[in-house]
């Protein structure tokens, strides 16, 4: 089920993910297409099993095949002789079992009809393995199709041509629209997050912060009032974004006990300037900012926020952030990308104060060689704090934070060869080949997408023009800008999984669990891959959405999600203590 597979994730996750963006809730993808670590068949089957239990929302793609079947005995009580598929199947209908209502299973049947127009010399690839195989798909799908715990069963259609099933944008269509409405009736509930909180509840999302050490002693240093103007700079990909909202997230926290004088807690007011496109015009920003300052300082305002002129607005804010704050309390304004910020198309910076409050801390982030023109006139002693590209030992940590946050792991010759490119060195570059290997590459493509993919970030390239369902060869990383949001994260299963209100799936090969002799040999590892052969796909997800106002790094509040498998990567470099700057003067 590769095409289907590819289309759940390059098509319908996407949509998916932008719809459910504005509500703080994002989705991630479970796809083990890179096989299983364990070589042990019976803990293969285990790891599947286990990453559907961690699942919100399943979606089962079926075709003709029925799959490996699981060794015996069969975990868990299961009756023995069934494939893996069948068996994550009902482990997820079973976790479901004492919830009012239909599961959120979704299950789509390809029509049989499809095989005519496959090509005699590739129909054993796509039909039945065996007469008793037939029978046994046969008396699954007719289970799944009167059993009222089924969220739905859907039938779909799919044409023949490049190789494999083409024409699934209605396969598409329909994913899309179930797996929002499994969203909307267990997951969307009250009104929608702001988008400044949508953002941030995102950027928290991404994943481990590559710099947590210096978040903490940034939060304390601002916490202390050393240095009440600080400016965070750094080149496009190292991370700005990414710190500030894990900043912003140590400041809204309890203080760390302290052994001397207890650190103030602090009111936080943020704005991210590349949050949404409306979100760069400065009167936006400070309409959002005054509002917020209000509320936190207390201060009653006769004069909407909303409609208002930055020529009224920016008097409303220097007049806030002059303002003492509660007693004990410390004021913390964060502004990420404030070189954005613009009136008309005019960039402009006179709504910078020339003097704050000393129990008030003014945080910019923008990129250092902007600074002198968008800033000519801010005066003030400033503390610098460059953002600089992450040295080899915490490339290795990043990147073994993430393989571990999608539940995936590399060999130890991949992993050398990721962090020997160049690009490795900011955060942004693995992301985003992580993202490209987990939407386009199979484990024997490994080698071939890892040497072609280009050393940095390229330029942006145009949008493959592929149609849906056609599986083209792995292509280079072609991706620029910020990675994509993803609030939320669905993880690990052997076909095709949506969680969270995301599907996606590349269908479990027959061979990807357990061995089957007719299936294609082992890699040099002993680990079987997805997807060489056609197999029912099914995919088990994992959701988090975040609850209330407050985010807390490193996550907000989420629904359970899976814990992720541990990489092959070891130990771990110690990050040096942040030595805090001297202040410098902006000229």
């Amino acid at each position: 089920m590769a095409a289907e597979r590819d289309a759940l994730v390059r098509a319908a996750l996407p949509r998916l993910r932008a719809m459910a963006a504005p509500h703080g809730v994002g989705l991630s993808e479970v796809d083990l297409r890179w096989g299983v670590d364990d070589p042990d068949p019976r803990r293969q089957v285990e790891l599947c099993l286990e990453e559907v239990t961690r699942s919100d929302i399943i979606v089962g793609v079926l075709g003709e095949r029925y799959g490996a079947r699981a060794p015996s005995p069969p975990p868990q009580g299961f009756p023995p002789g069934r494939s893996v598929t069948e068996l994550e199947l009902r482990m997820f209908l079973q976790r479901w079992s004492s919830a009012p209502g239909p599961a959120p299973a979704l299950i789509y049947i390809r029509d049989p009809a499809f095989l005519q127009a496959v090509p005699e010399e590739l129909r054993g690839i796509y039909g039945a393995e065996s007469e008793e195989a037939a029978a046994k798909m046969a008396a699954l799908k007719e289970e799944l199709k009167g059993n009222p715990a089924v969220g739905a069963v859907r039938s779909y259609r799919c044409g023949w041509g490049s190789g494999g099933p083409t024409a699934l944008e209605d396969f598409v269509a329909q994913v899309v629209a179930d797996v929002w409405d499994v969203l909307q009736r267990h997951f969307l509930h009250g009104a929608p997050p702001s988008v400044q909180d949508s953002f941030l509840a995102s950027q928290h999302a991404l994943g481990p912060v590559a710099r947590s050490r210096l978040v903490a002693a940034t939060a304390a240093a601002i916490r202390r009032g050393e240095g009440n103007r600080l400016l965070l700079t750094g080149e496009p990909g190292v991370g700005r974004t990414v710190f500030m909202a894990a900043l912003i997230g140590a400041l809204q926290q309890d203080p760390p006990p302290s052994a001397s004088k207890p650190l103030p807690q602090c009111l936080v007011a943020y704005h991210f300037a590349s949050a949404r496109p409306d979100q760069s015009d400065a009167r936006v920003a400070l309409a959002q900012l005054c509002a917020r300052l209000e509320e936190l300082l207390g201060k009653a305002s006769h004069a909407p926020s909303e409609g208002s002129t930055y020529q009224e607005l920016r008097p409303r804010l220097l007049a806030l952030l002059a303002t003492p704050p509660p007693k004990g309390r410390r004021l913390a304004l964060l502004i990420d990308d404030a070189h954005f910020l613009h009136v008309g198309g005019t960039e402009r910076s006179d709504w910078l104060p020339p003097a704050v409050h000393p129990r008030v801390s003014l945080v910019l982030s923008a990129p250092a060689t902007t600074i002198p023109a968008h800033f000519p006139e801010v005066g003030g002693a400033w503390t610098p704090l460059p953002l600089r590209p992450l040295p080899p030992p915490e490339r290795a940590d990043l990147l073994g934070a993430e393989l571990r946050r999608w539940g995936r792991s590399l060999e130890r010759r991949y992993v050398s060869a990721v962090l020997g490119k160049g690009g490795a060195k900011l955060p942004l570059y693995q992301r985003l080949l992580l993202a490209e290997l987990r939407a386009f590459a199979r484990y024997e493509d490994l080698p071939e997408v890892l040497l072609t993919a280009p050393p940095t970030v390229p330029r942006p390239a145009a949008a493959d023009p592929s149609p849906i369902g056609c599986s083209p060869r792995p292509r280079p990383l072609a991706l620029i800008g910020r990675p994509q949001r993803r609030p939320l994260r669905i993880g690990g299963g052997a076909a095709a999984a949506a969680a969270g209100g995301g599907a996606s799936a590349e269908g479990r090969s027959q061979n990807h669990v357990g061995g089957n002799p007719a299936g294609p040999a082992p890699s040099q590892d002993g680990r079987r891959d997805v997807g060489a052969a056609e197999g029912p796909a099914m995919a088990a997800g994992s959701m988090r959405c975040p609850i209330g106002h407050s985010w807390i790094p490193p996550l907000p509040r989420w629904l359970p999600i899976g814990r992720s498998r541990p990489d092959l990567l070891e130990g771990g470099a110690k990050e040096t203590p942040h030595r805090w700057p001297r202040p410098f003067r902006q000229t």
